[in-house]
């Protein structure tokens, strides 16, 4: 089962990459570039992280679950971040993880159980929910959930 949620997974990736359309992007002439990901859409991202990234004039790609307590209750903080150059990203509706590594994954919510349209019907809302927030259409996607 869990070969079949990395595939389903990947596939997922697949879909919503083939579905992107691909800005005009050209890098700065560097010998390297660090992105800043934050996961899970915490409160502490936007009392912490982004008074540091901003401190210093940086930007970073917060991933938010669709039921995260602080998208919820401050859903105009995160508004505020996207209007100011911060990415929001899909992380999932319910974050799924492999309930047979993680013991407090709820049974409802393990990636191992999910079927193909489960994750997609999860990942579409999810989207919608952040569209609602941020006005983006197009968004990237992390994983929630890493294997043994």
């Amino acid at each position: 089962m869990k070969k079949f949620c990395h595939f389903a997974f990947f596939i997922l990736l697949i879909i919503s990459v083939s579905k992107m359309t691909v800005a005009q992007f050209s890098w700065p002439n560097a010998k390297a570039a660090v992105v800043f990901t934050y996961d899970d859409g915490l409160d502490c991202h936007l009392d912490v992280a982004v008074p540091q990234l901003d401190e210093f004039g940086f930007k970073g790609t917060f991933y938010c679950t669709g039921n995260s307590q602080s998208l919820y209750n401050r859903t105009d903080n995160w508004r505020k971040i996207a209007l100011n150059g911060y990415e929001l990203g899909n992380h999932t509706l319910f974050h799924p993880c492999n309930g047979e590594q993680f013991d407090w994954v709820k049974p409802e919510f393990d990636l191992n159980k999910y079927t193909i349209d489960q994750l997609l019907t999860e990942l579409r809302t999810a989207s919608t929910l952040l569209k609602a927030i941020d006005g983006n259409e197009n968004r990237t996607f992390a994983y929630t959930s890493s294997s043994k």
